[in-house]
């Protein structure tokens, strides 16, 4: 049990992806693995779901920009 920071939950989304790749695959073959992702049906994260392009791509990927303000660090707004 941690407080998760920086890119943990990214971390763990890419994890999360590459396991639903190999179980879609059935195969921990990297080429399967990669076509098996590419096919635009969403993948559940703990960062909501993601999906990804013919290319490999990430569709619709967001950002945030953050700053420190006053012993903060926050997003800012768009």
């Amino acid at each position: 049990g941690f407080v998760p920071e920086g890119f943990t939950l990214f971390s763990y989304a890419v994890v999360q992806a590459f396991a639903e790749g190999i179980k879609r695959a059935g195969s921990g073959d990297p080429a399967k693995v990669a076509e098996a992702l590419k096919n635009g049906t969403p993948i559940s994260t703990v960062v909501g779901d993601v999906t990804f392009d013919e290319k490999g791509d990430l569709k619709n990927a967001s950002y945030d920009i953050n700053q420190w303000h006053d012993g903060k660090y926050a997003p800012i707004a768009q």
